[in-house]
């Protein structure tokens, strides 16, 4: 529904530690439909320091085939 901000297909909570690198899969994840022009990622950084710098790279959404 796009609409709606309230349509969340996962909502995952990843601890971060300064200046370690992290990697975070999610290879269950289905979408109802292939159309995928309405995707929104939202990242939520709330409730760190004030000038907290976060560097977001290589994001892969990848079609999987069904089994």
């Amino acid at each position: 529904d796009t609409a709606s901000d309230d349509n969340f297909l996962i909502v995952k909570n990843v601890d971060l530690t300064a200046g370690e690198a992290k990697v975070v899969k999610m290879p269950s994840v289905k979408c109802a439909k292939s159309d995928m022009t309405a995707l929104k990622l939202v990242f939520d950084f709330g409730g760190n320091p004030a000038n907290t710098t976060v560097k977001i790279s290589n994001i892969i959404l990848q079609k999987h085939k069904e089994k």
